[in-house]
């Protein structure tokens, strides 16, 4: 089907969707627009720069109002000021905080600043497959974070921080230090969606106290979370996108099921003794004494001493003390497990590893 947008005007595409611009200009968040393809559960601002036809090869497109609020602008024009070099984008869960950093970021290479993203939200990742932390260095615009290659991914091995706040520090100081080597001028932090619970609150001051951010942009209707972070940061209030669409628990299980697919279809089989297979730091052979639970499904990753993941698996069989994998990437590095299940055959999330989750997330074990 093909669509004719006027000059100025903007509309909404939801996913899954798949368009290509045939004739005129169309930019996205401060990209420009060819051939997009927008995952499922996810909406995305199109806005047309001159009188354009648009094919519509999945999905389909509806009518919007502001693409970029004026709020979001001056954020911009802050977080490209000399003075700031590490910036923070705060929001609850669905609050538009990947729109924002994906502007941000656009409108920082623009001006041709070296620019690093660090996304912490492994429950609903952005860049990397879900249970890892990801850092993205594009040199191009793109309207979506998902359309960026990752530069180092940081394994944590799980869809939630309960129990793993070590590592998911651990893994954004490893991720910092890695854009820092490699010469950014800015970073944006995209972290977990916020939560008023007790030990997110406590997550988000310990991962911003490492960060150490210049700036920190938060949605202007969390006054509560506005009051709390102005006492330790320079913070800008800006306005939530108007097209956004919140999404409920399947809808983000189905998000998180379109990215396993994306990172482990594809790949092969291999086989490796238990004997060298960790879970999260514990010797898989100590823990199958105390354990003896099902391996299979189990979802891990070839990590390297720091916890940079070179592969991603899935456990197909085990056998003789050998444990098959189905592999995407390299297998070389500690294979580690984590405490999360997906089908062998569909690549879609059964859930966590419970029993196991006790036994690995125990103090006292």
């Amino acid at each position: 089907m093909e669509t004719r947008i006027r000059a100025g005007e903007v509309v909404i595409i939801e996913g899954p969707a798949r368009i290509r611009v045939l004739d005129g200009g169309v930019s996205s968040l401060g990209a420009p627009v060819g051939e997009l393809e927008v995952p499922p559960t996810k909406s995305l601002p199109l806005r047309a720069v001159e009188d354009s036809l648009v094919e519509v090869l999945m999905g389909r497109i509806g009518p919007g109002d502001v693409d970029i609020p004026n709020s979001w602008v001056e954020a911009l024009e802050a977080v490209a000021s000399e003075d700031v070099e590490r910036i923070a984008v705060v929001g609850g869960v669905d609050t538009g905080k990947s729109g924002l950093t994906t502007y941000l970021l656009n409108g920082l290479l623009e001006r041709g600043f070296r620019t690093g993203v660090i996304d912490t939200d492994i429950g609903q990742s952005d860049i990397g497959p879900p249970t890892t932390l990801g850092l993205a260095i594009p040199d191009d615009q793109y309207p979506l974070l998902t359309m960026l290659a990752p530069e180092a991914l940081y394994f944590v091995g799980l869809t939630s921080p309960r129990g793993l706040i070590h590592r998911v520090v651990q893994g954004l100081d490893t991720l910092l230090g890695q854009a820092l080597e490699k010469g950014v001028e800015k970073v944006i932090l995209n972290p977990t969606g916020w939560s008023h619970g007790y030990g997110l609150y406590q997550l988000k001051n310990v991962k911003l106290s490492l960060y150490r951010p210049d700036l920190v942009i938060v949605f202007s209707h969390e006054e509560d979370v506005i009051s709390f972070l102005s006492r330790r940061y320079r913070v800008v209030a800006v306005e939530p996108p108007p097209s956004l669409k919140p999404r409920d628990h399947a809808m983000r299980t189905e998000y998180r099921n379109w990215l396993y697919r994306r990172y482990l279809s594809g790949g092969e089989a291999v086989e490796v003794a238990m004997d060298e297979v960790e879970v999260l730091g514990y010797p898989l052979r100590s823990l199958m004494d105390r354990w003896g639970g099902d391996l299979r499904g189990i979802l891990g990753a070839y990590t390297t001493g720091e916890g940079l993941v070179n592969a991603l698996f899935i456990v197909s069989d085990v056998a003789g003390g050998r444990l098959r994998l189905y592999l995407s990437g390299d297998a070389w590095g500690i294979p580690t497990l984590g405490l999360l299940r997906l089908d062998p055959e569909t690549l879609t999330e059964l859930g966590w590893v419970e029993d196991l989750m006790e036994i690995v997330l125990d103090p006292e074990s």
